[in-house]
């Protein structure tokens, strides 16, 4: 799923994200999902992309853009058939939360090893005190070019 070299992400068989991506592109590749855009008036773009599945898992994307590149990401992940009513605020817990984090540091783990720092950018599981959430963090180092394929 994550490309050690590129830093090109595969979410589905038609749904990637890459440093190269920008934003009018991943506007017209992700038509058809649900999704919402918060325009932060500074430079700064968001597309969040909301239960995305997979064939094995179920993602919740954020895509963050800086005059129009691919800067960061942000997404969740949980096995396809996951009650995810669970993490709403309801339901929310510092218990829950936390073992949120350690999920998704041993899914890393899985999928990529101890490394998180590449040529491309970085990618760790963090939690967010002010929004009281937990998700894998993508950023990407746009000093660095790499290849890899254009759409998300």
């Amino acid at each position: 799923m994550i490309n050690k070299e590129t830093g090109e992400i595969r979410f589905t068989s038609t749904l990637n994200a890459s440093p190269e991506m920008n934003f009018s592109d991943a506007m017209a590749l992700t038509d058809d999902l649900q999704k919402s855009v918060d325009d932060m008036k500074n430079g700064w773009k968001w597309i969040r992309l909301k239960a995305v599945e997979s064939d094995i898992a179920q993602y919740h994307i954020g895509l963050a853009f800086n005059e129009g590149d691919l800067q960061c990401l942000d997404f969740t992940v949980d096995p396809k058939d996951s009650d995810l009513s669970d993490y709403g605020y309801e339901n929310w817990s510092a218990e829950k939360e936390q073992n949120r984090l350690k999920k998704f540091e041993q899914w890393l783990t899985n999928e990529i090893g101890q490394k998180r720092s590449f040529d491309w950018g970085e990618i760790q599981a963090l939690y967010d005190p002010k929004a009281s959430f937990s998700s894998i963090v993508v950023n990407y180092n746009k000093t660095q070019k790499t290849t890899g394929t254009n759409n998300i």
